[in-house]
């Protein structure tokens, strides 16, 4: 409201220009504005003190009732005027919010002027993280025919393979370019966008199942694979619980930032041994260390392996017949052995069924 103790009165002077062919005084304010500047938004009130014997006219030379007293013409003393010189805002909707996804899910803002221009309007768009999410331009251009128009920027969320969580950007709207001073480097408001992941730190461990090796020599296989990108190198460590049942190879398996994605194969070998211990279960043991906060100590599944047994308890004699003994004292022998490995001392006892036609010894 005029009148209040926070008006600003600026008194103008104003220069003259005699016109020869109206006998017209020309009056010219000059309201003391830099070049390319124009009013900043708000209520004016123009006020002109003519002199009681002359007349205010408009540049087409119609008399001005400037008291508005219904009367044009010598006389009118005071010349008001009231205007409002409107906030030439750049309107952007909504400012924050914006979710996009990895799986490509978009989201889209609007941008439209708050008053015609008097030149085109021009405002660049761009991302803060183009690795997070794409604009569908890179600038809008407002005409005094279209600023009323919102045009929407849409803005798509782009993938990558790092278990990355969600991520913020922004989506930055530069300084406005325009040859009209009310929006010239008139800056909107940028916008806040988020980019949901997709991805799952993981070590992916496939292999057949019931895995058996044998005491042959028999191996099987398997295959070692990171779920995601890490951004550090990733090292699984192997292990067998017994190596007197089988042993892995290669020991450690390395995925970097380049090969995360690379199966890795690893072989498990039977090993022999002479025991008539039956299949012996074992496990191939794994542990994933890094410097990758997704990665360093993740729990990875281990392989179940049964090794088969080739080895039968026995005791062989050879031979088990056709020995033949004098009485003269003429002697035959055998042999006797395990077809086995035990694992405690083995006693054979040996005695003859007839020590009157033949003794044992030992």
């Amino acid at each position: 409201m005029f009148g209040d103790a926070d008006d600003l009165v600026y008194v103008l002077t104003p220069t003259y220009a005699f016109d020869s062919g109206t006998g017209a005084s020309i009056a010219t304010l000059d309201l003391g504005l830099p070049a390319g500047e124009a009013l900043t938004a708000g209520d004016y009130r123009l006020t002109v003190l003519g002199r009681p014997d002359a007349s205010l006219h408009d540049l087409a030379g119609n008399r001005l009732d400037g008291d508005r007293n219904g009367v044009a013409g010598p006389g009118d003393d005071l010349y008001v005027r009231e205007f409002t010189v409107p906030p030439h805002a750049i309107r952007v909707t909504p400012t924050a919010g914006l979710l996009t996804t990895e799986a490509g899910g978009q989201a889209s803002f609007t941008v439209v002027l708050d008053t015609q221009p008097t030149a085109d309007v021009t405002i660049a768009v761009s991302s803060s993280d183009e690795s997070e999410g794409s604009v569908s331009v890179a600038s809008l251009t407002f005409t005094p025919d279209n600023w009323d128009t919102p045009q929407t920027v849409t803005v798509t969320g782009q993938d990558d393979w790092v278990d990355d969580d969600e991520i913020a950007y922004t989506i930055v709207l530069a300084p406005a370019e325009s040859d009209d001073p009310h929006y010239s480097g008139r800056d909107a408001a940028d916008v806040a966008a988020a980019n949901t992941d997709d991805d799952t730190a993981g070590v992916t461990v496939t292999a057949a199942a019931d895995l058996q090796t044998t005491e042959l020599g028999g191996a099987i296989q398997f295959t070692v694979v990171l779920t995601s990108q890490p951004i550090a190198d990733v090292t699984i460590d192997l292990v067998s619980s017994d190596t007197s049942e089988g042993t892995v190879s290669p020991a450690t398996l390395t995925f970097t930032a380049q090969d995360w994605n690379v199966a890795r194969t690893v072989t498990v070998t039977g090993q022999n041994d002479d025991v008539d211990d039956g299949d012996v279960a074992y496990t191939i043991q794994t542990t994933a260390t890094s410097d990758d906060p997704k990665y360093g100590g993740k729990p990875v599944d281990d392989v179940a392996v049964t090794n088969l047994n080739d080895d039968t308890a026995g005791v062989t004699v050879t031979p088990i017949a056709g020995l033949v003994t004098t009485e003269l004292g003429g002697a035959a022998s055998f042999t006797v052995v395990l077809t086995s490995q035990p694992t405690a001392d083995v006693t054979i006892g040996l005695a003859s069924s007839d020590t009157t036609e033949g003794t044992v010894s030992p």
